[in-house]
This record gives structure tokens, sequence and C-alpha cells, in this order.
């Protein structure tokens, strides 16, 4: 126990996980050496390599569990702190069901196709959709420019065949 507070010393109390590097067999994965848990990362730092070439910190972040022993799924995770402020919002805003309201906002819509899912318009939308999503716990997206798709933890996020 000791250990754990010794390295713990000096790190945010709360994290979130905001990327994780997927990786599949092929894709050439290497980890730049010399990376360790909650490590500090610029935006833009070089992190790994792949077939694609360089592999850069989309934002600055703490890395978690990179990859150096060449098994698994996962290349690394990047997490940001979070103040146990939005932690304790998220968490009365949810016990007050106000996810249920998610639908009335302006700009999003229910996603006749896929259960408990949400297509969020953000021409319309323009107030920090995604932050507030975020908030009621929606942390499943997919991205597609002017429409964003949001989901609950509980769910898979599922995106249009379409695509």
């Amino acid at each position: 126990e000791q250990r754990l507070h010794r390295a713990a010393h000096g790190l945010p109390h709360f994290f979130e996980v905001r990327h994780r590097r997927a990786i599949a067999p092929g894709d050439g994965f290497r980890m730049k050496p010399g990376y360790q848990n909650f490590q500090q990362a610029k935006k833009g730092e070089y992190l790994a390599r792949d077939r694609r070439g360089a592999v850069r910190a989309p934002h600055p972040a703490y890395i978690l569990m990179p990859l150096y022993q060449g098994l698994g799924e996962d290349g690394f995770f990047l997490a940001q702190p979070i103040k146990p402020f939005w932690l304790e919002l998220s968490a009365f805003l949810r016990r007050l069901n106000f996810d249920r309201l998610v639908p009335l906002l302006p700009g999003v819509r229910k996603d006749p196709e896929v259960e408990a899912q949400f297509v969020v318009n953000r021409k319309i939308a323009r107030i920090c959709p995604t932050g507030i999503a975020h908030l009621l716990g929606f942390r499943k997206k997919i991205d597609m420019g002017d429409i964003l798709l949001i989901n609950n933890r509980q769910f898979g996020i599922k995106a249009p065949a379409r695509q």
C-alpha cells in the first residue's frame, strides 16, 4: 500500500481514458522505448510507429499501459485528469435521470435504428453537445463531422450502414 501511495504521489486522483490506440496483427506497432504508466505526453509527441508511420499523441494526456511485450490489442491508452466536482455533478444528474432529457435538447434526436443511441446535429446543437452528453453518462461516440452519434456505456454504439 505504501509503495502504491509513493508511486501515485503528485498525480491527480481521478482520470478518464479519452483515447485507446487499438492495434491488430500486421499493424507493425512498436511503442517508442522508455514510456511508463502515468507519464505525461504533449500533443503531437511521437509515441510509437506502425505500418502507416509515426503515431503521435492527439492531445496532451497521461499514457497508460504502453505496449512493449508484443501481445494484445491495445497499443496504449491516453487519459486526462478529472476534477471531483465533475464526477459528483455527473452522478447527481444521472441519479435525477437527466439523461432522459437528452432527446429534448436542440439538434438531438433518437436514432431510429439503434436503441439508446442518439444522433446529434452539430449545426443545431452548437453549445457543447459532447460535453453535455458526456456529463450525463454518454461516453461512446462516433464523430461523423456535422453529425455525432452518442450512446451510454451500457450499450454498444453502432455506425449507420450507409457509411
